[in-house]
């Protein structure tokens, strides 16, 4: 007896249908659809639109031909025998629309986020626009950068109609062999960053009429137990095994057909009529205390300091005087944001890296929250966050709205300040760098914020901290100190900062030997091993770590692979919270990268990220910041072991010249060229590279030079050093002090200033009496520049106090 294949079902029906439909109704489901999505619309000369293989079978049918199912076969074969105006003037007759099905309207009137297609009609946007929406057509040429933000397109992954000339068959429109590359056209494509970005996001993912020849699913879906659960495939009421098989992998199938599919959404349409609601917020999310009240165990606290890692249940029940074992720091910062806050002034928390103003912006959300506030969070920059602070800006009551690293949300900023409502008041976090770049626009912005300093820590901060490792015994040699001795060594040996002192746990023998065996496990796999590399890149620099992203840089999909996240090791480390990985903290990550990967490995890999981004014609914000990561010198040299870090800092930047080819026109790249070399004195050589700099600026439209007139002054100040010729020295001193002295006051210029206080120390004596005299007057003369300052000063207080004390001090001995 012959086998039936046909007969065997390998998937039984499991499907919710009123659970997809509600995922789909919340707005934020994609839409994939396939050949037979189409069928049931009709074109202009009044026929259904082909499918791939009856398409084959028609241009067999015009060239008079064996009929032959293999479309880039027939299709190739038919533009080197007839003119491709035939096949142009074919594919639009049997391609452009007049109408679609009342199922296709039903369908598309959903409230779906994002469509994505492989068909060349435009029965989406048809349908859409017969339910009254717009849907503009987009197809793998179309900047991604100009489209992604917003909701209201389908893309065409083999090109539209709309797209379709006589060049466009060989490039843009997937037909023949020279222009179809299976899915990988799609896969290299700058798209397939923000398709794997909305699968993460998405409510539910949606295949509508998909078949085989469509696209290879496996190359652009992932067995990753989050994606399959609300992966969802409508096929036809009897699919074949081989179809029902392979899509069961990646989801579940739905065997009611588009008819059936419709019948259901005006089903449900019917029994859930859609009321006057009010604004459901998309991108923002109003912040609840959590009910829970965790018993917060040694080994919990032992990992929050290690990693980073605290859930928020943990802080509101600390905070909320609920957790008596020592576990937190409670920043003093507090009090002066609420008291900022009741002025009506936004605020600015800035610190170094790992100083913790994350954390404590997460005691600032409870302690409001607590007192009755409304308070806010970013929880999809990519939902309608526009229509959501014009709703709060609407409302009686105000809202404060809470901005980790606000340089990634640097637009919803830019939206409260033209707003100017009242309602809303912004409490961002960034790093002392980022804030730096941004602090002018917020000015132009008329944004008003006063700005706070958390890196040093208060006396009794600094008690918190000691009580906490007292408990955790994690004093190490350091046991026996009395109590003012740990406050001695935390003000002075750990510069009253957090992050020193976290260094300092991290670098203990015991600490270290942890990670060692952590990380030991994921060396054993390359894949593994760059992934691992990859999320410590992106918690370095500060950028979202979302699996797509990671997935790009590393150029694996390991981060999609179930056998890699659930391993204890990595689970142990992070968190996937909505498609991001979360948890380990960016001072942990230079940690683990520092002590645990090669020079050699760690700038080839950076190589590598930046060659990749580089070929990316529409970069978004985040991979940009990436980008632009892999040619700054402060970033690189921070990664990099202190072993070997004089000549990798060279070679580094001597190969990234050749990796991007353009950046040997750049003045800023070989000024991060020089500030590689001028920290290893190399001055000839830093000199050399500055000359370039200037050289290449000058051809630059509105290039200012302020960044290299900074170094240049800094290689200056550092090579009186070197001299022994007082007056040389005083020459020196003489052209730096110019060159600073007309520049505007920022954080560049007062760190070169704080450099009077090491020249004064090591090479006043050097000086002639009447130079001495000169240079006790130009440390007048720039602190009196500085007292001048305006009430919309570029830098912060602190920064300015910090550089008048320098130059008071040089002046007063």
């Amino acid at each position: 007896m012959e086998f039936d294949a046909t007969s065997v079902k390998t998937v039984q029906p499991n499907y919710d249908i009123e659970k997809i439909l509600t995922s789909i109704n919340s707005g934020k489901a994609i839409m994939f659809t396939g050949a037979g999505f189409s069928f049931g619309a009709e074109t202009v000369s009044g026929k259904e639109p082909l499918g791939a293989k009856r398409l084959s079978h028609a241009l067999c049918e015009s060239m008079g031909i064996k009929q032959n199912d293999n479309l880039m076969f027939t299709s190739d074969y038919f533009m080197s025998k007839k003119p491709k105006s035939e096949l142009v003037a074919l594919l639009k007759e049997n391609y452009t629309l007049r109408s679609t099905s009342e199922a296709h309207q039903t369908i598309c009137s959903l409230p779906w986020r994002r469509f994505y297609t492989t068909n060349y009609d435009l029965s989406i946007e048809l349908a859409s626009q017969k339910s009254g929406k717009i849907i503009e057509t987009v197809d793998l040429l179309h900047p991604v950068s100009e489209y992604y933000q917003r909701s209201g397109f389908c893309v065409h992954l083999n090109g539209s109609i709309n797209s379709l000339t006589e060049d466009s068959l060989e490039d843009s429109f997937k037909l023949s062999s020279s222009s179809y590359i299976s899915s990988d056209s799609f896969v290299t494509s700058d798209w397939f960053y923000p398709f794997k970005r909305d699968l993460d996001r998405a409510s539910a993912i949606i295949f509508v009429g998909y078949s085989m020849y469509d696209i290879d699913i496996q190359k652009i879906m992932f067995k990753d137990e989050h994606l399959v659960a609300k992966t969802y495939f409508i096929t036809l009421p009897e699919p074949d095994m081989e179809l029902e098989f392979t899509l069961s992998k990646f989801g579940t199938v739905v065997p009611i057909g588009t008819d059936g599919f419709a019948a259901e959404i005006a089903k449900f349409i019917a029994d859930n009529p859609t009321e006057h609601e009010e604004h459901s917020l998309e991108s923002l999310r109003l912040y609840e205390l959590g009910n829970a009240a965790p018993n917060v165990r040694d080994d919990q606290i032992e990992t929050m300091l290690m990693y980073g890692d605290v859930n928020d249940d943990s802080i509101d029940s600390c905070m909320l005087g609920h957790i008596e074992v020592p576990f937190l720091i409670l920043r003093n910062q507090i009090e002066e944001i609420c008291t900022n806050l009741d002025k009506e002034k936004n605020i600015v928390l800035y610190s170094a890296l790992g100083n913790g103003k994350s954390i404590l912006l997460k005691e600032l959300r409870c302690q409001l929250t607590s007192s009755g506030h409304n308070v806010y969070e970013i929880d999809d920059l990519d939902g309608d966050y526009i229509g959501d602070l014009d709703y709060l800006a609407q409302q009686s009551s105000k809202s404060i709205l809470l901005i980790d690293d606000y340089e990634q949300y640097i637009d919803v900023i830019q939206h409260v300040s033209a707003t100017s409502s009242g309602k809303i008041q912004v409490v961002a976090t960034a790093r002392i760098a980022d804030h730096e770049f941004f602090r002018e626009r917020l000015l132009e912005w008329n944004f008003n914020f006063s700005e706070i300093n958390v890196d040093l820590l208060y006396e009794e901060e600094r008690n918190s901290f000691i009580d906490i490792i007292d408990n955790l015994g994690l004093w190490g040699e350091n046991a026996g100190f009395t109590h003012n001795q740990k406050l001695r060594y935390l003000q002075f040996n750990n510069d009253n900062q957090i992050s020193t002192a976290l260094l300092s746990l991290l670098d203990s023998p015991n600490i270290k030997s942890k990670i060692t065996v952590l990380v030991s496990k994921f060396k054993a796999n390359k894949n593994y091993e760059s992934t691992l590399f990859t999320i410590c890149l992106c918690r370095i620099i500060g950028v979202s770590a979302n699996r797509a992203l990671i997935s790009e840089l590393a150029g694996n999909d390991a981060i999609y692979d179930p056998a890699f996240t659930s391993m204890k090791e990595f689970r142990q480390i992070f968190t996937i919270i909505n498609g991001e990985v979360q948890s380990a903290s960016s001072l942990f990550c230079i940690c683990l990268v520092k002590e645990h990967f090669s020079a050699s490995y760690i700038t080839a890999s950076l190589l590598s990220i930046a060659g990749k981004l580089n070929k990316v014609s529409g970069r978004d914000a985040t991979q940009t910041r990436v980008f632009k990561s892999m040619l700054k010198f402060s970033f690189v040299e921070r990664i990099l072991p202190k072993s070997t870090k004089v000549g990798n800092l060279i070679r580094y930047y001597s190969d990234l010249k050749l990796e991007v080819r353009w950046l040997n026109k750049d003045p800023h790249f070989w000024l991060q060229y020089a500030m590689s070399v001028i920290v290893f004195k190399n001055y000839g050589k830093a000199q050399q590279f500055l000359d370039q700099a200037y050289a290449l600026a000058q051809n630059k439209k509105d290039y200012h030079t302020d960044n290299i007139d900074t170094q240049q002054a800094r290689l200056w100040l550092m090579e009186c050093n070197d001299i022994s010729d007082g007056q040389k020295v005083y020459g020196k001193f003489s052209q730096a002090h110019k060159l600073l002295s007309y520049l505007k006051n920022d954080i560049f210029k007062f760190r070169q200033l704080a450099r009077y206080r090491e020249f004064y120390e090591n090479n006043f004596d050097k000086l002639s009496k009447k130079n001495k005299g000169l240079f006790l007057e130009s440390c007048k003369q720039v602190l009196a520049s500085i007292q001048e300052a305006d009430d919309e000063q570029s830098y912060s207080i602190q920064q300015l106090e910090r550089t008048q004390s320098i130059l008071k001090s040089i002046i007063e001995r």
